[in-house]
């Protein structure tokens, strides 16, 4: 075998510059960077088959609909292989000098042990720290995850100087095979170390998490064999050397990245489908995809206008397929291709769908109670507070503008499964248990009388205080009993999972299900639990590590559906019924406002085989009970809703920019009758106290917390008319 002098001057050209030494450092970056480009090129493919082998396996992921979207996964692997073997060239490059000076005995044992130390020291960092979900600081977590990254990627850098040196050290073919198969083991044990690690890590989440990761691992270890083949093979070592010797091939290797890149671009253009499915596909070219748009984003609008980005103009942060087009105004605000036209309140229909275009798909219905959209991280709260429900979120409706219409769970469940708002709904009397009326019909009486088995597992309150809205459900329980509040009421997350697998796993399987889960945490009091990140002592950190409660279990549930089979043919709505007050304005809890902090709530809807999106639309939770009519193909007589089907939202622009969005408060609260009432409409926001005729006028775009009120009489005067209307008819349609 020859020397890595040698090997550097048979890939250079001509081959005599490389015998002056001040070109020599040239020379070997050269040489090594044609043999790190030839060896991402050869470990490339069985990373991509991998990949896409996970991903389309993975029952989160949707089977792509042509040959478009494994291509172009395909083609990012590579792209990713190639960038890296450039990054790798020199650092193998000083590697070989560095052996010359260190002589190949001292060398060999110091970047063995550098080879063990560097993974191992990877290790030890991920296991002994509290965790990524636990650091709440968002930039020093992305520098954790930095220097993992980069742990892992010196662990194969340093096995290539590894490698180098079997090539410079003149041993007989005997010494240099058992030398290679030690490297070869040492670097198995590392990367396997850190698989695992990173697997055990995430196991209780979603192993599909830890593909990219695996593709590094998979990547090394592949590269690695290669080189070692090179180096302990001679018929191997002399092929090598002859290919990289010819220049062409290397103008070839050198510009592969750029290859790869406008081969993907192409494919993104060709196959609209293609990038969205691998965004959503959880892989490592998903991950890959994702760091060029995010390097790619010149405006810094969060969108990009490279790989199926849609960023229409990456010089305006205005201009983005995350804006909403203003109907009108000549300008394509959504790279929709066209400005949105203005749309009427007639124009606006209940339903999107055709009912023929429904499926009878399960429906889970998952409330976690007094969830605010601010403190929740699949929102961009900075605590990861809802890894789990992050997660789903990939592949659901992802609602960033969702007002309660309440901020009571009395007065927002029922609108939720009738789709009217509180005072549209029918109820019998104003009292401490308020029923509903026997002619309102509801969510689970629906869905029972067109054959799906109705399913709940809910929490005392409700059956104590709220029992009608529990009507048309086959088995409606309390998970941990009636009577044991008290005792097991704020430890009830998984008494209500056992219960929820308990009834799925005993359901009539001749009927779809419909299963209605509800989750008491974060309500207050707040309360510690064991295995759960703490973020602190205070009020306002127990309710966020009540959140990440409720998610844990959560969490559980879709992972028995994916278990079961049942994730793909069901939809999944995960929602909280009203938020919560932390001293904005000196309250606290709920059910006294109607405030930002009482009534914007997140909300997730994910159906089968409909792609992720993020939608900024403001919307309300009344928006269910039509948007799962629409899915399901159903068109009941009754109730009539006053909601919109949410399908509306998901065409890239605002359907009705000027539809008002109310929220109510009617409840005998504290001795007194607190009738509220607030309307959304286009930018602002007024809030109207009926029993002392106070009003409050907002700009929530300006001022989302609402925090100051502003002055603006015509506004303010149309905006009372409005309410005044709607309190008048009950109704509102424009």
């Amino acid at each position: 075998m020859e020397s890595a002098r040698t090997v550097a001057s048979s890939v250079c050209s001509p081959p005599d510059r490389c015998v002056d030494p001040r070109r020599g450092l040239v020379c070997g970056i050269l040489g090594w960077l044609g043999l790190s480009a030839l060896l991402a090129l050869v470990s490339a493919p069985v990373v991509a088959l991998v990949d896409l082998l996970v991903i389309t396996v993975n029952p989160n992921s949707v089977t792509p609909s042509d040959a478009g979207a494994p291509v172009l996964s395909v083609l990012l692997i590579f792209l990713a292989a190639s960038v890296l073997a450039m990054v790798q060239a020199p650092v193998l490059a000083f590697g070989i000098r560095a052996i010359r000076l260190l002589g190949p005995a001292r060398a060999f044992r110091t970047l063995v042990t550098g080879l063990v130390a560097l993974p191992l020291l990877g290790i030890v960092w991920w296991i002994q720290a509290p965790g990524l979900d636990r650091v709440t600081d968002p930039d020093l977590r992305v520098m954790l995850q930095v220097v993992f990254v980069l742990a892992s990627a010196a662990g194969s850098i340093v096995a290539g100087v590894v490698v180098a040196s079997l090539i410079e050290s003149r041993q007989d073919g005997a010494s240099r095979l058992r030398d290679a198969g030690l490297a070869a083991g040492g670097l198995g044990v590392a990367f396997a170390a850190i698989f695992v690690a990173a697997l055990w890590s995430r196991f209780y989440r979603e192993l599909i998490d830890a593909v990219p990761l695996a593709a590094l691992t998979l990547f090394g270890l592949c590269e690695a064999g290669v080189v070692l083949a090179v180096t302990a093979l001679p018929a191997v070592s002399s092929w090598a050397r002859r290919l990289l010797a010819v220049n062409s091939f290397r103008i070839v290797l050198l510009l592969a990245p750029v290859a790869f890149f406008m081969l993907a671009e192409g494919v993104s253009r060709i196959d609209p489908d293609a990038a969205p499915w691998v965004g959503s596909s959880n892989g490592a070219a998903g991950r890959v995809q994702s760091i060029l748009r995010g390097i790619w984003d010149f405006d810094g609008d969060g969108s990009s206008p490279i790989l199926g980005g849609g960023d229409c103009d990456d010089d305006d942060p205005q201009v983005s397929p995350l804006a909403v087009d203003e109907p009108g105004n000549g300008i394509d605000e959504d790279c929709s291709g066209d400005d949105a036209e203005v749309a009427s309140a007639a124009a606006m229909k209940t339903y999107f769908k055709e009912p023929q275009d429904g499926k009878r798909y399960n429906v889970l219905l998952v409330c976690i109670d007094a969830m605010r959209a601010d403190r929740v991280s699949f929102l961009g709260y900075p605590r990861r507070t809802t890894p789990r429900l992050e997660v789903l979120s990939r592949d659901s409706w992802l609602f960033d503008n969702v007002i309660a219409p309440s901020s009571t769970t009395r007065e927002s469940i029922p609108p939720l499964f009738t789709g009217r708002y509180p005072s549209g709904v029918q109820w019998e009397r104003e009292a401490k248990v308020r029923p509903l009326a026997a002619s309102q019909r509801l969510l689970a009486e629906v869905l029972k009388g067109r054959g799906w088995q109705t399913l709940g597992v809910i929490d005392e309150w409700l059956k104590k205080f709220l029992p009608s809205s529990l009507r048309g459900f086959d088995i409606a329980e309390v998970a941990y009993g009636n009577g044991r509040w008290n005792e097991v009421g704020q430890q009830a997350a998984p008494f209500t999972l056992f219960r929820a697998v308990e009834l799925l796993g005993a359901r009539d399987k001749s009927k779809p299900f419909f299963m209605y889960v509800h989750m008491e945490a974060p309500h207050f009091p707040y309360v510690r639990h064991e295995d759960i990140p703490s973020f602190g002592s205070l009020p306002s950190d127990l309710y966020d590590h009540e959140i990440a409660y409720a998610d844990h279990y959560v969490g559980l549930l879709i992972e028995y559906l994916e278990t079961e089979r049942l994730k793909d043919d069901t939809i999944i709505i995960v929602f909280g019924d009203h938020g919560e007050e932390f001293g904005e304005r000196g309250g606290k809890q709920h059910s006294r406002t109607l405030y930002a902090e009482s009534i914007r709530v997140p909300l997730l809807v994910r159906i089968p085989g409909r792609r992720h999106m993020r939608i900024k639309t403001r919307v309300s939770l009344i928006d269910v009970f039509p948007t799962l009519m629409d899915v399901l193909g159903l068109r009941p007589d009754e109730p009539q809703p006053q909601g919109f089907s949410l399908f509306q939202y998901t065409r890239g622009s605002d359907p009705w920019p000027d539809r008002p969005i109310f929220s109510e408060l009617m409840i005998n609260n504290e001795g007194a009758l607190r009738y509220r009432k607030a309307v959304y409409r286009g930018n602002f926001k007024l809030l109207w106290d009926m029993s002392s005729g106070l009003t409050e006028l907002y700009d929530v775009v300006q001022d989302p917390k609402e925090m100051s009120p502003i002055d603006d009489p015509e506004v303010q005067d149309s905006l009372l008319e409005l309410l005044k209307d709607f309190v008048a008819r009950g109704d509102h349609h424009g």
